[in-house]
C-alpha cells in the first residue's frame, strides 16, 4: 500500500507563495495588470467582487467614516468599467463588530464633500454612504 509523507504546512504555504510571485513575475513582464482579490462570488447568477477589511472607524476631521487605498479603488473600478463586475467594500468595525458595507462604484458617484483623501492615499468615505449590517 502507498503511504504518503507527512504534511509540512510550512513548506506548503512556502511553495505555494514562491509560485504565486513567480506567476506574477511572469505574467507582469508580459504586460498584464495585476491585483489581488479577497474574494469573488456569484449568487443568483450575478458576480461580485469582495474587498474585506477589519478597521477602527476614520476620525474627524472632516468626518467620521471607512475607506480604502486609492490605487485599491483605481484597480476595482477599472475592473467594473471593463466588466460590470462590482466590488462591495466590506469593513468590520473593530469597535461595533457591524459590517459597513457599500459597494465601490457607488460610493465613487458621492458628493466631493463626502470623501476625504488622506496624505497616505486613503479614500474615506463618510460613515453615512454604507449600509450597516450586524455581524451576524
Amino acid at each position: 500500500m502507498w503511504k504518503s509523507e507527512p504534511i509540512d504546512k510550512k513548506q506548503m504555504d512556502a511553495d505555494g507563495k514562491y509560485g504565486e510571485e513567480q506567476a506574477r513575475l511572469f505574467l507582469k513582464k508580459r504586460g498584464f495588470w495585476l491585483g489581488q482579490l479577497d474574494w469573488c462570488g456569484i449568487k443568483d447568477n450575478k458576480t461580485v467582487i469582495f474587498e474585506i477589511k477589519y478597521k477602527k472607524k476614520f476620525q474627524p476631521p472632516p468626518f467620521i467614516g471607512h475607506g480604502l487605498e486609492i490605487s485599491q479603488i483605481e484597480n476595482r473600478m477599472k475592473i467594473y468599467e471593463l466588466t460590470g463586475i462590482p466590488t462591495l467594500l466590506m469593513v468590520l468595525d473593530k469597535e461595533e463588530n457591524v459590517f459597513y458595507m457599500g459597494y465601490i462604484h457607488e460610493l465613487e458617484k458621492a458628493d466631493s464633500k463626502d470623501k476625504h483623501d488622506t496624505p497616505k492615499r486613503i479614500r474615506i468615505y463618510k460613515l453615512e454612504l454604507f449600509d450597516r449590517r450586524i455581524n451576524s
